[in-house]
């Protein structure tokens, strides 16, 4: 194979992010799939893609696509998840697994059943200092953990007068918990191990908004804030918070341990201290910033991570080399990932620690 071929399904961040992040590491892209025909052919005009779909299954069923990437609403991941594998295409499958662990449970299973690649878009798992933060973690820089802080402010919710859409429903898996705290989860697990336990709440600061097919005011049923505090096997603890109505963006890792601390900072660098070492903290910090990374495509760690990820399965697409996916997340790690949110939720709504 000399160049892999992808399609897309969904024209959010599919359309902004991955067309230029995957075109710039080698890939072609030659199918995008959407919910509304004049939207996607619009789309698929402005960047030269043949094919314009509104039916995921013809996207799928194209001969020329080679990996099927997913960037629905969670509803839909399942089923397209399942459809993807059994054409026998390799699978990028959008943050949070699914709905809840039991559709998870039946994704990874199908995953298991294939020689196809399948993984989750974690792709912050791809940038050099996360897997630097792993590296330090696993050599024993930080002793034994005794406790981890991992907050994530954003104001991309901010406003009130944003309309209504599927991220303000929870049936459909919207909500911040789902967006930003399954990132966090994946991370906090890659890093330190399973989480056991958890205890949480949820939020939603701005109860309504306007929904723009009728003008009329309707419920926002997810959250817009999250916080809670996580348990590892190894008696550790997390606490996280993630907010959509702060000012940010800021995004900022704190680890403490026995013997030394590790700080990734809202600019994205990485500093350690061990215990009794002079001077000033030590800069851990590697270039994230893909050498192939568009132009036109914003920094940012998801972007950035984005062109890492899209690289790694171009080789292991392309050439058959399997080593550059081993940062990705499986689908067994979206399984555990979406035990621990589901545990969260459980948590809300008892008010008391769930196991996970």
């Amino acid at each position: 194979m000399t160049q892999p071929r992808l399609g897309i399904i969904g024209v959010g961040w599919g359309a902004r992010v991955q067309i230029p992040a995957f075109r710039a590491t080698g890939w072609e892209v030659v199918a995008i799939c959407g919910r509304t025909r004049e939207k996607v052919e619009r789309i698929a005009a402005e960047h030269g893609i043949p094919h314009a779909f509104t039916d995921y299954r013809m996207l799928i069923d194209l001969p020329q696509v080679d990996l099927v990437s997913i960037v629905t609403p969670p509803a839909w991941h399942k089923e397209m998840t399942l459809a993807a594998l059994s054409a026998g295409k390799h699978v990028l499958c959008e943050k949070p697994t699914a709905l809840n662990a039991s559709e998870a449970r039946d994704m990874w299973k199908a995953a298991l059943t294939t020689d196809r690649i399948a993984i989750i878009d974690h792709e912050l798992r791809f940038l050099p200092t996360r897997q630097q933060f792993r590296r330090l973690v696993n050599e024993g820089y930080l002793g034994t953990l005794y406790h981890v802080t991992y907050t994530y402010r954003s104001g991309f919710r901010r406003d009130p007068d944003r309309p209504w859409n599927w991220w303000s429903d929870a049936t459909q898996g919207g909500g911040m918990l789902g967006a930003i705290g399954s990132h966090i989860i994946d991370a906090l697990r890659w890093w330190f191990g399973e989480i056991t336990e958890v205890v949480g709440l949820l939020a939603t600061f701005i109860p309504e908004r306007v929904d723009p097919t009728t003008g009329q005011p309707r419920p926002v049923t997810a959250d817009d804030y999250a916080a809670f505090l996580a348990r590892f096997g190894h008696d550790g603890l997390a606490e996280v918070s993630v907010s959509a109505v702060a000012r940010g963006p800021a995004q900022r890792v704190v680890a403490y341990g026995s013997e030394g601390i590790l700080i990734l900072d809202e600019e994205g660098k990485l500093w350690g201290a061990r215990e009794g070492d002079p001077g000033p903290m030590r800069d851990f910090t590697r270039v994230d910033r893909h050498p192939a990374h568009p132009r036109d495509l914003p920094d940012g760690p998801f972007p950035m991570g984005t062109v890492h990820l899209a690289e790694a399965l171009a080789r292991a697409v392309r050439d058959g080399n399997m080593e550059w996916l081993e940062p990705a997340a499986t689908f067994e790690d979206g399984l555990h990932n979406q035990e621990v949110l589901d545990a969260v939720r459980r948590s809300h709504a008892s008010g008391r620690w769930e196991a996970v």
